[in-house]
C-alpha cells in the first residue's frame, strides 16, 4: 500500500546487477535490474541479437524504466487501494468492463509504463475483434500481443517472483489523519483542525514486564492489546494539505 516512489524503486531494484546463471553452466552479470522468466536463461545475452534475447533470454530494466514502473505502481495504488489483502493487490477486479477488471495493479502499471514496448514491436497485436468470436464476457482482458509470456515481456508474475518473498499488504508503520470540529449551540462550525500522526508498532508488549518473544502472552493487558504503538511524528495540517 506504499505510495512512495523511492520506496518502490528500492523494492524493484533488489536484483540490480545480479549474477545470472546460464543454462550452459556459465554466468554473466546483468546490466540494470533483471527479471528472469526461468532460473537459467538459454545463453549469454552477448550471443543473442536484440530480437533473439526477447524470445530466448531475459529482460533487464534500466534505472529510468524502473522509475517509470514505480511511478505507475504508485498511481495504481492510489486508484485501487488501500488493499485489504494480497489477493486485492494481485488480482483484477471481477467485472465485465472497465480498466480495473482487465488486470491487476502491477500488470496495469507495466502496461502504462511502456517498459514492454520493445516486445510489442517484435510481436503481433491481438485486438478485441480478434477474440470477439470466442465467447469471452470481457474480451478486453485477453487483448495485447502474441509476445505475452515470452521472456522479453515482463509480466506481473515476473515482478511478483522478484518481490513476493518479502512483500506484505500490512505494514507496521501507519500514517493516520484525523480532524475535529468545534460547534456553537446552534450546530454552526466555529473552528476546524486537521492533524497527522505517524504511528509505529514495535516488538515490545504493552506490558513491558513480559518478554517480547513470549508466545502466547500471559499478561491480561498483552492478551487484550498486544504490542506497543509509538507516535513517531505528529503535525497539524493546513487545508491545502488535505
Amino acid at each position: 500500500n506504499s505510495t512512495s516512489v523511492p520506496a518502490w524503486i528500492a523494492i524493484l531494484s533488489g536484483l540490480s546487477e545480479s549474477d545470472i546463471p546460464l543454462a550452459t553452466g556459465a554466468s554473466e552479470k546483468s546490466t540494470g535490474v533483471p527479471f528472469l522468466r526461468v532460473r537459467r536463461p538459454a545463453a549469454a545475452s552477448s550471443t543473442f541479437t536484440a530480437k533473439e534475447k526477447l524470445w530466448n533470454g531475459y529482460r533487464s530494466l534500466t534505472p529510468d524504466e524502473v522509475k517509470r514502473l514505480a511511478e505507475e505502481i504508485v498511481a495504481e495504488i492510489r486508484t485501487r487501494g488501500p488493499f485489504l489483502s494480497m489477493s486485492e493487490f494481485v488480482n483484477r477486479r471481477l467485472g465485465i468492463a472497465g480498466d480495473l477488471s482487465n488486470n491487476g495493479a502491477i500488470q496495469a502499471a507495466l502496461d502504462r509504463s511502456n517498459v514492454n514496448a520493445n516486445m510489442a514491436a517484435n510481436a503481433l497485436p491481438i485486438a478485441p475483434a480478434d477474440v470477439a468470436g470466442y465467447g469471452w464476457i470481457n474480451a478486453a482482458a485477453v487483448t495485447g500481443n502474441t509476445g505475452a509470456g515470452a521472456p522479453g515481456e515482463i509480466t506481473q508474475g515476473d515482478v511478483l517472483s522478484a518481490i513476493g518473498s518479502f512483500v506484505s499488504v500490512r505494514s507496521d508503520t501507519f500514517r493516520i489523519r484525523s480532524y475535529g470540529d468545534a460547534r456553537d449551540a446552534t450546530g454552526k462550525i466555529t473552528a476546524r483542525a486537521h492533524c497527522e500522526a505517524v504511528v509505529q508498532r514495535i516488538p515490545e508488549y504493552l506490558d513491558p514486564a513480559e518478554s517480547a518473544d513470549a508466545q502466547p502472552p500471559a499478561s491480561p493487558s498483552n492478551i487484550l492489546f498486544g504490542r506497543q504503538f509509538k507516535i513517531i511524528s505528529f503535525r497539524w495540517l493546513t487545508p491545502a494539505e488535505i
